[in-house]
């Protein structure tokens, strides 16, 4: 799963699974996911597979820009709007309804700033959504960038992916195209888990 985030957010996916093929609805859970939401209901409020993330950014960066650049990433990008739902008895992940990208501009001084990253990473509701979270501050000093995200849809490759798309639309005004491969790769994994050659692996 790790590799699928991974080339999901460098793009690298688009050309393999077109968007217009993959599927954005009721897609199983692959074993790793699965693990993850097990854990996850049975402590919901546990911080674990929480991965937050602070950029700290010059003054001078367009604060506007930034913002229009992750509401476009984020928009084009189907996973960071998925859920968890309960379709029938098959734990499945889905797009939310009607979901609207609207990242917080907020401007304060640093301490104030200083308190509102203290409370920034919080539980993530599986099934409400969406699961990822994103500010952006502007302090007297320095702009602010702060992201988290749940490990279900979320990991460490894929959010250093992630800011590299990031930085590629705010610097060169990229339109990114709407990528929901991730989708397709994690129901053909899903599917393989579940044929016998997935349960004799």
């Amino acid at each position: 799963e790790n590799m699928i985030l991974e080339e999901m957010w460098s793009g690298k996916a688009a050309d393999t699974a077109k968007t217009a093929d993959a599927p954005t609805e009721n897609i199983p859970l692959c074993a790793e996911q699965l693990g993850v939401y097990y854990d996850s209901v049975k402590r919901p409020e546990a911080l674990i597979y929480n991965i937050p993330m602070k950029y700290t950014l010059s003054k001078r960066t367009d604060v506007d820009r930034l913002k229009s650049a992750l509401e476009k990433l984020i928009n084009t990008n189907p996973v960071l709007t998925s859920v968890i739902a309960l379709d029938g008895k098959e734990i499945v992940q889905r797009q939310m309804d009607d979901f609207i990208c609207d990242i917080p501009v907020l401007t304060m001084n640093s301490n104030d700033a200083a308190a509102e990253e203290a409370e920034f990473v919080r539980p993530f509701n599986l099934a409400r959504g969406p699961l990822f979270r994103c500010e952006i501050i502007s302090t007297e000093k320095n702009v602010l960038l702060l992201f988290d995200a749940h490990h279900i849809i979320f990991d460490g490759l894929s959010l250093s992916a992630f800011i590299k798309r990031l930085a590629d639309i705010y610097t060169n005004g990229t339109e990114p195209e709407t990528d929901a491969s991730y989708y397709s790769y994690i129901a053909a994994e899903a599917q393989l888990e579940q044929s016998e050659k997935g349960k004799q692996a």
